[in-house]
């Protein structure tokens, strides 16, 4: 062999023409690059068309068909379920763990409950008042009173109260009042984690309540008292002048009773100013009623107070500081804000606010009522004058006599009638009834620890759900962050290649299953691949690393199509390089001998090609080895199945696969080989680590990818099928080994 034979240039040259000129006779292997996609299926007979079927699952004794999925999901739900079968231990006591800790936790933070109910009864009613009319003491409305019970100001009253005593704010924190639209009843709920303490705590505050209320009337009885007491004194001080005046005038005039003369007039004139009087009196009570609601109404309108302080320090400011100073605009803003927020909380029809309206509303039909009063006393003067003009044919002393006696006998009626309520209102303190009554006392047998055992359940099965959810997260993820292939969804994902079949563990499979699984696995698989399975084919098996299983696969499958009655070839492969000093010098060595070895291999006649020896390690009946000069002499190979002499053959495949000759002898070994009638050639390629797979890879027209389930890693297995498919390997499909028992076995 020429020296040119071996120069660079001139294997690239030859390579082109080989390119050029297409296959050899006989059907020799093309190359990668000018044979077609869909040719990976002609080498399984004369027609043969490549159709992608739906993808049948062999696996583990059972044959299933399963079509890919349609949308690519992130991860595979059958290796979630798978994980959660795999661990489920973990997240059922982490179950039982949190929802142990959660129901001691909920018990002892759960709360009893106790309802104590008051009843709303009507205020003091006084009658007999002037002209019919009645005195009530009853002016808070119902909402007012029912934010008072949960103030601070109660709470600090009747916290010492309770045995044991309880903060204020923790009695707060535990009262809830319910008051049903449109009821006189209160309903008032303790909630405590002591629950032998709820029936003293919900009477005494009951109790302070009721008490609370009685002490409201009763200062409101007070002022109305102060009011009638300081309207008596301007009476009699009044009545004394009108007495003396009346006495001076008869002493002055010599007159005792000119009454007779003027009976109907003076009878009009007395009836006019008592009922004058009595209007006044009227308005003395409606202005008491004013200044008491007045009073209340900033405890209904939390604004209100804010408001008042806000128009003082503006006040103080515009003082200091011109109307364009930021802090005097500040303070305008300020106020204009507050407005607004106590004009919406007054109008709020609901809460508070409603409360504040209430009591606004009230506020305003007593000024109301006050502005028609006083409208009425201006038209009682107005009618005096008219009669008084009317009796002007009386005499003047007459006259002068009636309207001075007029005036005394008013202001004693208007006492007797202020009297008579001072004394009403003075016989009210010791029988004020308070706004409220507790409608029964509660006891022990009140409380509620219902309520306390739902929410320790509640809070058990909480904890305990979430502690499950948890558990089964972190071991979903546990499992998603080992970065293996581990079901078929996994393989389908990231290889982009539909699965042909799956292998269960062959340890727990006897002789006869793992015959009946080869010949079912064989049927579907030749039938994706080729047009018939009783056909020929040549596929090779392709792993990502080392110990996959591609010589298991291979062995069950060769045996299954040697029962069929095909021939079969498998090719064993051996890396160039193992990665240890003494093969790398070895593989140096041969790689340096090449052309010697290989004239020395054409000097050798067809009679040194192929004695058949035993395979090392034993091998299945019937089967021979042929040494490397078969890709020499792959002619002698096709004389011997031809004349059947053997009916399988393995033949290790040499490891200087570098060299371009020798890949020449391999593709034109493919091509005489693929002659064969019914020939079934599988070769085991190296693991696609080594970089000689893809150098195989390229002359073969079908490449089955072999993952060992959760030892072939996502990220190598993409790197590695992505450089396969840059390198123009037909690549038709998958097979899983070591499948995973199903999570849902149906």
């Amino acid at each position: 062999m020429s020296q040119d034979d071996f120069s660079i240039s001139e294997l690239r040259r030859k390579r082109e023409q080989s390119r050029a000129e297409g296959p050899p006779p006989g059907g020799g292997g093309p190359s990668p690059e000018s044979e077609p996609r869909v040719s990976a299926a002609a080498s399984a007979g004369p027609g043969a068309t490549f159709v992608r079927p739906v993808t049948p699952v062999v696996s583990g004794g059972r044959a299933t068909a399963a079509a890919p999925p349609e949308s690519e999901l992130p991860v595979d739900p059958w290796r979630v379920l798978g994980a959660l079968r795999r661990g489920w231990y973990w997240p059922l006591l982490a179950a039982v763990l949190l929802g142990t800790a959660g129901y001691v936790a909920g018990k002892q933070l759960a709360k009893s409950q106790i309802k104590i109910t008051l009843v709303r009864q009507t205020g003091g009613d006084f009658g007999g008042g002037i002209e019919g009319q009645t005195l009530r003491l009853d002016h808070l409305n119902v909402n007012t009173f029912v934010n008072l019970m949960a103030s601070m100001e109660l709470a600090r009253r009747g916290a010492p109260k309770v045995q044991p005593p309880i903060d204020p704010g923790d009695l707060l924190e535990a009262l809830e009042i319910s008051l049903p639209q449109g009821s006189d009843l209160i309903e008032l709920k303790f909630r405590l984690r002591e629950a032998d303490r709820l029936p003293n705590l919900a009477n005494t505050y009951a109790a302070e309540i009721v008490a609370y209320g009685q002490e409201l009337q009763v200062a409101e009885a007070n002022r109305m008292l102060g009011t009638f007491t300081n309207r008596l004194r301007e009476i009699d001080e009044n009545l004394r002048r009108a007495n003396e005046e009346l006495v001076a005038f008869q002493s002055e005039k010599g007159v005792l009773d000119p009454v007779a003369q003027a009976t109907a007039y003076t009878k009009q004139l007395v009836d006019s100013r008592v009922a004058a009087y009595a209007r006044q009196l009227q308005i003395d009570q409606i202005v008491a009623q004013i200044d008491f609601l007045e009073k209340e109404m900033p405890r209904a309108n939390p604004y209100a107070e804010q408001l008042d302080a806000a128009q003082r320090r503006l006040a103080s400011l515009e003082a200091r500081f011109t109307d364009q100073h930021p802090e005097v605009r500040a303070a305008r803003d300020e106020i204009e804000a507050l407005t607004r927020r106590a004009a919406a909380f007054a109008t709020n029809p609901t809460g508070a606010g409603a409360v504040s309206g209430a009591t606004q509303s009230k506020v305003l039909e007593l000024r109301a009522q006050k502005a028609q009063l006083e409208a009425e006393i201006r038209e009682m003067e107005r009618a005096r004058a008219e009669l008084q003009r009317q009796v002007t044919g009386l005499s003047e002393v007459q006259i002068a006599y009636a309207d001075l006696r007029g005036r005394v006998d008013a202001l004693l009626k208007t006492r007797e009638v202020i009297t008579k309520r001072q004394r009403e209102v003075e016989m009210y303190f010791d029988s004020a009834r308070g706004y409220f009554r507790i409608l029964a006392p509660v006891t022990e047998r009140d409380v509620d620890r219902l309520v306390a055992a739902k929410k320790t359940q509640s809070t058990a099965t909480k904890v305990a759900l979430l502690g499950f959810l948890a558990a089964a997260g972190l071991l979903v993820l546990l499992d998603l962050r080992q970065q293996t292939l581990k079901t078929v969804g996994d393989v389908e994902r990231v290889t982009k290649l539909r699965v042909l079949a799956t292998l269960g563990d062959l340890d727990k499979m006897s002789p006869a299953e793992r015959d009946r699984w080869a010949f079912r696995a064989w049927t579907l698989v030749a039938g994706q691949l080729n047009v018939s399975a009783n056909h020929g084919m040549v596929c090779g098996f392709m792993s990502s690393g080392p110990g996959e299983g591609r010589t298991t696969w291979i062995k069950l499958l060769s045996d299954a199509a040697s029962q069929r009655g095909l021939r079969v070839l498998t090719v064993a492969t051996k890396p160039s390089g193992t990665g240890t000093p003494e093969t790398d010098a070895e593989s140096a060595r041969q790689e340096k001998s090449f052309g010697q070895a290989v004239e020395q291999a054409m000097a050798e006649s067809a009679a040194a090609t192929a004695g058949a020896v035993e395979p090392p390690g034993g091998g299945e009946p019937g089967a021979a080895v042929l040494n490397a000069n078969a890709f020499a002499f792959p002619a002698e190979v096709v004389r011997k199945f031809t004349a059947g002499d053997v009916p399988a053959a393995h033949i290790p495949l040499p490891g200087w696969v570098w060299n371009l000759e020798r890949r020449k002898q391999w593709q034109s070994a493919l091509a005489h080989w693929r002659a064969i009638d019914n020939l079934v050639l599988l070769v085991e390629l190296p693991p696609a680590s080594v970089p000689e797979s893809v150098l195989l890879a390229e002359s073969l027209p079908q490449v089955v990818w072999l993952v060992e389930s959760g030892k072939a890693r996502i990220g190598e297995t993409r790197e590695q099928l992505e450089v396969l498919r840059h390198a123009k390997c037909r690549l038709v499909g998958a097979v899983l080994n070591r499948e995973p028992d199903p999570p849902i076995k149906l």
